[in-house]
């Protein structure tokens, strides 16, 4: 490097001189080719096309014009430090990332970055060395982030994809003990559920993965329902087919209305062999309660409480039939009298009426049965009344004379056939039989 005229003094020699003119030669020649190499140089404004620094460069600035001479240049300037700083460029090739700049990095790694708001526009890798899964951790704000929740990956050997629902809420995991995943739902009432396609999530023991079943099939499964014993108030959404099998009632308990009030109570026999049977019938015929069993011959007993009575066909006031211990009332509500119809043994052809009389007549009459077997014989009947049957000694004298009108019963020429006759029919008789028949008139008046 040439020395400035300044620095030329009287003490210098000539070789001296010549020494220096040759440097400045050395030096004109080099900026007319186009480089220079100095040890050390300081200028206030350096303008070059390419500069190449050894050691160390100190400027406020730099400036670069590019490609294009034009007023469009590249500042690049440092903040005034308040002490030492150095700044690295990496053994490498490629662009300056810039704070302020929206940018794509590519392959950068970040060792405990602080990100705010970051996003993500594919996906994440998170991988935290070759043997420990990678993890992301997530700070409570509560207590300035002394507590976090930490998501890690499995010690897995094959690809695991967790996908999250397309809804807001809370995830769950195996240490929950909270049941706000229940609670926190809406409601449904066993009416609401559609049993055939309402879905329950079940645990697949053999598979170790978890399933959906339908209600239905996840009773089905159980061969159907066991128990009821946990609802207070069980409603049926149809009508309850047994399957072939059996509802078992408890002693003493009963069927009750809608209301819980008793319909039908269940008196059990431990031993029990015999029960009814109720069958209904199709159109044209009645149904039925029987007795039925394993022994041969079954009563059936209806037994009414206290004073009651075993009321049929009506209320037993106004109409019906009721059977109380000994006693049967027939009443009528059609305005006609109560009757009782015994049919013939031969298909019901023929049949025999016991009727009560009519209102008019005002009747409370008693009839007792004869104690002796026998027939019947009504006041239009051609039968024959045995002898013995008549009570004349129970019967009411005449409490007057005989007159020659009164009427007795005769057999007809003893034929079997009675009849009546007038006493004055006796009186001809004995006439025709005895010798003074006028003296027998007179006294039979």
């Amino acid at each position: 490097m040439a020395i400035t005229s300044s620095q030329v003094g009287t003490t210098n020699t000539l070789e001296q001189f010549r020494v220096q003119f040759n440097n400045l030669q050395t030096d004109v020649s080099g900026l007319e080719a186009g480089t220079l190499s100095y040890t050390a140089l300081s200028a206030t404004t350096i303008s070059v096309s390419e500069l190449t620094v050894t050691s160390s460069l100190s400027a406020e600035s730099f400036i670069f014009e590019g490609d294009t001479d034009d007023d469009f240049e590249t500042t690049l300037t440092v903040t005034d430090p308040t002490a030492d700083r150095t700044i690295t460029l990496p053994n490498a090739t490629g662009t300056v990332s810039l704070l302020t700049n929206t940018e794509t990095l590519t392959n950068k790694t970040l060792t405990t970055p602080t990100l705010t708001t970051p996003v993500i526009n594919a996906g994440a890798q998170l991988k935290n060395g070759a043997t420990s899964a990678g993890f992301a951790e997530f700070y409570e704000d509560s207590d300035n982030g002394t507590n976090k929740v930490t998501l890690i990956g499995p010690a897995s050997t094959a690809d695991v994809t967790l996908t999250l629902p397309a809804e807001t809420g809370t995830v769950i995991s195996t240490g929950t003990t909270a049941n706000t995943l229940i609670t926190g739902q809406t409601s449904i009432t066993s009416g609401d559920v559609a049993s055939g396609s309402d879905e329950l999530l079940i645990s697949d023991a053999s598979a170790s993965t978890f399933k959906r079943v339908t209600v239905d099939n996840l009773i089905s499964s159980a061969g159907g329902l066991t128990s009821v014993a946990a609802d207070s108030s069980p409603q049926l959404g149809a009508n309850l087919d047994t399957n072939s099998f059996n509802i078992l009632i408890d002693d003493a308990h009963f069927i009750g209305d809608e209301n819980g009030n008793e319909q039908i109570i269940f008196q059990t026999t431990s031993s029990a062999v015999n029960q009814i049977d109720i069958t209904n019938a199709a159109s044209g015929s009645g149904p039925s309660i029987a007795s039925t069993g394993s022994d041969t011959n079954i009563n059936l007993t209806l037994t009414p409480k206290g004073s009651g009575k075993v009321v049929i066909d009506g209320d037993g006031s106004s109409g019906g039939v009721s059977i109380d211990d000994g006693v049967i009332d027939i009443r009528t509500g059609t305005g006609n009298e109560a009757k009782i119809l015994f049919y013939c043994e031969s298909s019901n052809a023929h049949a025999q009426t016991l009727q009560a009389a009519p209102h008019s007549a005002g009747s409370s009459a008693t009839i007792v049965l004869p104690t002796a077997s026998g027939t019947l014989i009504g006041t239009g009947d051609t039968g024959t009344l045995p002898l013995a049957a008549v009570d004349i000694d129970g019967g009411t004298d005449i409490g007057a004379a005989l007159t020659s009108s009164d009427l007795i019963i005769v057999d007809d020429g003893a034929g079997g056939t009675n009849r009546k006759a007038a006493l004055s029919r006796v009186v001809t008789l004995v006439s025709a039989n005895i010798d003074d028949p006028t003296a027998l008139s007179i006294a039979l008046g």
